[in-house]
Parts: C-alpha cells; sequence; structure tokens
C-alpha cells in the first residue's frame, strides 16, 4: 500500500505545483510585458535634457515591477525545486523496481531455456501420479507463461515511467537555471534603475516650486472631476428612486379602499435602481468578476495607484487618487470592462472628455479621452471601444484616468482588474 500512497502524493504534489507555477509564470510574463512598456517609455525621453515627474513615476514603477518579477521568479524556483526533488526521488524509486522486475525476468527465462523443448514440458505435465495432479502441472506452466508476460508488460510500462520522469525532471532543471540567471539579471537591472532614480529625483528637486504650481493645478482639475462624478451618480440614483416611487404608486392603487401605502410607497423608493432582476442580476455579476476585469487598454501600466500617497519629490505632500492612472500608448483605445449602459458623457477641464458606465449598483469612468465613440444610452459590452485616450501637451504622456464605484463609494480597481 505504501507505494501507491507514495505516488498519489508526488502526484498530487506535482499537480498543484504545476498549477500555482503556470499562475506565477503568467503573472511573470505580464510583467515583463509591463517592463518593456516603461523601458520604451524612458528611452524615448532620454535625451531630452529636462526630466519630467512623469519619468520618475515611470521609473519608479519600472523599479516596483522588477522587485515583482524577482519575488515571482523566486516562487517558481522554490516550486521548481521542490518538483525537482519528487522526481529524483520517485526516478531512484523506479530505477529500483526496474532492476527487479529485470532480474525476476531473466530467472523466468532462465526456467524457461531449462524446459525449452516439448517432450521437457510434457514429461513435466506427465510426472503427476494423478491426473489432477497432471492437470496441475499443465495449469502451473500456463500461469507461469502469463506471469512472463505480465512482467515484460511491467517492465515496458516502467521504462516508460522512468523515461518521462527522466524528461520531466531534466525540463525542470533547465527551466529553474533560466530563472536563476534571469533573476540575477533582473537584480543587476534593479541596481541600475535604483542609481538613475537617485539622479533624477536630485534634478527634480530644484523645481519644487514650479512642481508645486503644477500639484495645485491638477488637484483643480481632479476636484472637478470627483465633482462631476459625484453629480452623476447621485442623479443616477434619484431617478432610479424616483422611478422606484411611481411604479410603488401605480401598484398601490389596486389596493383595497383605506388602507395606508405610504408605507409601502416609501419602501419601494429607498430601493436603488436595481430593485430590479436586470439590476440585481448585472451588480452580481460584476461582483462575481472581481480581480477577473480585462484591462481598459491593450497595452498599459500603473502610474498612479489608488489611494493616499507621499507626493515623489515635494516633502510632506501627500496627493490622493480615487482611481488609477493607466500609462498606455500613443492612440489607445479605452474599452469598457464590463457590460452596461452609458449613463453620462461630459467633458473635464485639462482632463478631456469623461464617460460614465453603469453596471448596476457599479459604475466605471473612463476619463482622459481626446475622442468619444458613445452616447448617452449606449449599452457596452466587454471590451466595447469607448473612445481615443488623449496625448498631454507637456511631457508628450498618453494616459487613462480609470475609476470604480459602488454607488457613492470609491473602489480600488486594482482590486477588481486581472
Amino acid at each position: 500500500m505504501a507505494k501507491p500512497i507514495t505516488l498519489f502524493l508526488l502526484f498530487a504534489v506535482m499537480f498543484v505545483n504545476a498549477q500555482t507555477r503556470k499562475q506565477l509564470e503568467e503573472r511573470r510574463k505580464q510583467k515583463q510585458q509591463e517592463i518593456e512598456l516603461t523601458k520604451s517609455y524612458l528611452k524615448e525621453n532620454s535625451t531630452k535634457q529636462k526630466k519630467s515627474l512623469y519619468e520618475l513615476q515611470t521609473l519608479a514603477r519600472q523599479i516596483q515591477v522588477r522587485q515583482e518579477i524577482i519575488s515571482t521568479a523566486a516562487g517558481e524556483i522554490n516550486m521548481l525545486s521542490t518538483e525537482i526533488s519528487y522526481l529524483e526521488g520517485n526516478i531512484k524509486s523506479l530505477e529500483f523496481n526496474l532492476e527487479a522486475l529485470k532480474k525476476q525476468y531473466a530467472m523466468m527465462i532462465y526456467q524457461a531455456y531449462k524446459n525449452r523443448t516439448m517432450t521437457d514440458k510434457m514429461a513435466f505435465v506427465l510426472s503427476g501420479k494423478t491426473f489432477n495432479e497432471n492437470y496441475q502441472h499443465l495449469n502451473y506452466l500456463q500461469q507461469i507463461g502469463k506471469y512472463s508476460k505480465q512482467k515484460a508488460t511491467e517492465i515496458n510500462e516502467t521504462q516508460l515511467k522512468l523515461n518521462q520522469r527522466i524528461d520531466l525532471l531534466s525540463g525542470n532543471k533547465k527551466n529553474k537555471e533560466y530563472l536563476v540567471n534571469a533573476s540575477t539579471s533582473e537584480k543587476q537591472e534593479l541596481e541600475t534603475d535604483k542609481q538613475t532614480e537617485a539622479k533624477m529625483l536630485s534634478q527634480l528637486k530644484g523645481k519644487e516650486s514650479q512642481m508645486r504650481k503644477d500639484l495645485a493645478v491638477k488637484e483643480t482639475q481632479i476636484r472637478q472631476l470627483d465633482k462631476a462624478i459625484a453629480s452623476a451618480i447621485t442623479k443616477e440614483i434619484e431617478d432610479a428612486k424616483r422611478r422606484a416611487a411611481e411604479e410603488a404608486s401605480k401598484k398601490s392603487e389596486g389596493t383595497a379602499k383605506g388602507k395606508d401605502t405610504k408605507a409601502d410607497v416609501k419602501k419601494e423608493s429607498s430601493f436603488a435602481r436595481t430593485n430590479t432582476e436586470a439590476g440585481i442580476a448585472l451588480s452580481i455579476d460584476f461582483e462575481k468578476n472581481r480581480k477577473r476585469l480585462p484591462w481598459p487598454v491593450d497595452k498599459g501600466y500603473i502610474i498612479r495607484p489608488f489611494g493616499v500617497h507621499p507626493h515623489p519629490t515635494i516633502p510632506n505632500v501627500q496627493t490622493e487618487n480615487n482611481g488609477v492612472d493607466i500609462a498606455t500608448t500613443e492612440g489607445a483605445v479605452a474599452k469598457a470592462i464590463f457590460k452596461g449602459q452609458v449613463r453620462a458623457v461630459f467633458p473635464v477641464p485639462g482632463m478631456g472628455t469623461a464617460v460614465l458606465v453603469s453596471h448596476g449598483d457599479y459604475y466605471s469612468v473612463y476619463c482622459k479621452l481626446k475622442t468619444v465613440n458613445v452616447s448617452v444610452g449606449s449599452q457596452l459590452i466587454v471590451g466595447s471601444a469607448i473612445g481615443i485616450i488623449m496625448k498631454s501637451e507637456d511631457d508628450e504622456k498618453t494616459e487613462l484616468h480609470l475609476e470604480i464605484w459602488k454607488n457613492t463609494e470609491k473602489q480600488n480597481p486594482e482590486n477588481w482588474l486581472r
């Protein structure tokens, strides 16, 4: 019983490892693609004399992604080491079993050789004192033949498994060697990036006065965007409550005279627009896709994350982001992250055009659009083109500002995107 259990544990460990390692590999490749984008932007702007805050933020993101790649590769290496250890043990066990099977088979071949003639076999069969003993001798020879064939089959199967394990072991060792070398190279690049970041930071600190002015302008733009989004969502919710109240009022017309229906109307009107089968289903469907929603651009990386963070260069100053800013390529198209309906399209000074899409209780907002392909009432599916993302004139960056709300509550888009 011990041998089957050991094999089961081996396959269980390797299966789980392979699944997790595949996920880590996909994550690492995704991060490597992000590195290519940041490197491309930094290379294009390397000849500029004046360094921008955007370049510093891009470099900081590149450093963060490199660290994530190194960490992910370390996880893959650990899993490969575990698999290699299990495989080496399994190979030794198979080699031992194969050697034992070959010895048994050789012994049977030798015995068969000693009794190779038909005369010898017949003599053995008829050597019994009774008919029953003769039958037992015949049955014994038949069983020996079957057993011999069985052993030959077992030898072939064991040899096949052994060859497969050896090939798998060889592949895992090559993968581990590649990851170790890649991690070493990544660590060297990381140190170079950190040195470049320190120099760039030193250059930009001398421009604190101008940066404070730029920050004040951007904060004004962000406040205008927040106000517009909050106003659009509040209006949407109020309209939904009004419609719910009207529907409840119509339903109450058929009730018995004298029944107080005001409480029913109030109860119905307190429900949001998702108090419909379609709305509830859409909200639930959106929630089920947490961490699985597609990115709103084909290629990109998060240049500014959600939440409150220290300013990169101005001391004792914090900036707040209600969404994420995704750097992407020039001419990139913003795409819907989930099915829904466009509820508002409005301009934001300095930030192009914004589009608000409803997904039941949830909303997604796409801002910094140069042109828009949709209008209020448009029904969208996942991946629908919403508009072309604008390119700024100052540092020639192309980035999309994405926000996700649950009614009036702001969400971190990174918790929803895959």
